[in-house]
């Protein structure tokens, strides 16, 4: 049995945060939470349940994804001079379909989706913790991977799966690995820096925290992104240089989401259930798997992020530190 603290504060009351949340708050959160108690396999049901949730919420609140038709303009309008006294309990995350009401304007539903989405994040980051799997790094090389799989100049505008660019790439299902991928010569590959980048101030709010600037650096830089919204801004990017913005709506991108975590349960699938040590085992595996299961929990983040980018959260980060708390 865990033990608890009676001298624990609320999140509300600790001043100390970092905004926008940072990686290492978060990994410190997950090292101290009882559900870090949890063996890996463990971890990946209860990853598994809070996913579940988030359906759940979906389902009871959200509204249909309405996609618009092909010609549309997704391209988000860069506002660099945000005002400070803009009205904070609206959203104004620009990359983002023409949405209804309901995530544009604050509510108890819409909140509740927002913290099912961070309970989701924090769920990942525990796995991460608990499998010893660097999570901003694992992110970052499957981003510059999938950029290798979806080339600009091929995929610009379509929702084909990377296969259909075989021919092209020479990436097929047999010869993806993160092992030969290094960020510090490869990153820029994300984000060239030959093309043009615009800054992004994204002034959606998290539901109940201040509405704070993401000081997002220019995406492409060699540094690993510190914070969740400087990959929240890597991922988004991505996303718009591939004219992607009109496939990523909530229920599209939970769906996918789901479809990641079958491939990250599949690989604990027939590990069987070691009590005893049972980080020692996921330590011990092969250079190989330990490979695939990096890239199958960043598929997961991946999504979790993107998600929570498109519905306006504007530090996923925050929200999951408060639903760790």
């Amino acid at each position: 049995m865990p033990s608890t603290s009676t001298s624990k504060a609320s999140p509300s009351a600790v001043t100390s945060l970092p905004t926008p949340m940072t990686f290492d708050h978060l990994h410190h959160q997950a090292a101290i939470n009882h559900a870090t108690s949890l063996p890996p396999r463990s971890q990946v049901l209860a990853l598994g349940a809070s996913i579940g949730q988030l359906c759940t919420q979906v389902i009871s609140h959200a509204p249909l994804d309405q996609i618009p038709p092909p010609e549309t303009d997704l391209s988000p309008t860069i506002n660099v001079n945000v005002d400070a006294n803009v009205d904070t309990n609206t959203n104004t995350n620009t990359d983002q379909l023409p949405s209804s009401p309901f995530w544009s304007k604050p509510s108890p539903s819409r909140q509740s989706i927002y913290n099912a989405i961070g309970k989701v994040f924090f769920a990942l980051v525990q796995l991460a913790q608990k499998t010893e799997i660097n999570m901003q790094s694992s992110i970052l090389k499957k981003m510059e991977l999938n950029a290798r799989k979806y080339p600009v100049h091929l995929c610009k505008g379509k929702s084909q799966k990377y296969t259909e660019y075989s021919e092209q790439t020479g990436i097929t299902v047999h010869n993806q690995s993160l092992l030969d991928i290094s960020l510090e010569s490869d990153c820029n590959a994300i984000s060239p820096l030959d093309e043009e980048v615009n800054d992004n101030d994204d002034g959606a709010n998290d539901g109940d925290a201040e509405n704070t600037p993401n000081n997002i650096p220019i995406p492409g830089s060699l540094l690993l992104p510190s914070t969740v919204s400087q990959m929240t801004a890597m991922i988004r990017e991505f996303a718009m240089d591939r004219n992607w913005s009109r496939y990523h709506t909530p229920r599209n991108i939970v769906l996918a989401m789901m479809g990641e975590l079958g491939e990250l349960a599949e690989i604990f699938q027939f590990e069987g259930d070691k009590p005893d040590d049972a980080e020692k085992g996921v330590r011990e595996w092969e250079e190989g798997k330990k490979d695939h299961l990096a890239q199958e929990l960043a598929d997961v983040s991946i999504y979790c992020l993107r998600l929570a980018d498109v519905v306006g959260i504007q530090d996923l980060g925050l929200v999951a530190f408060r639903m760790g708390w």
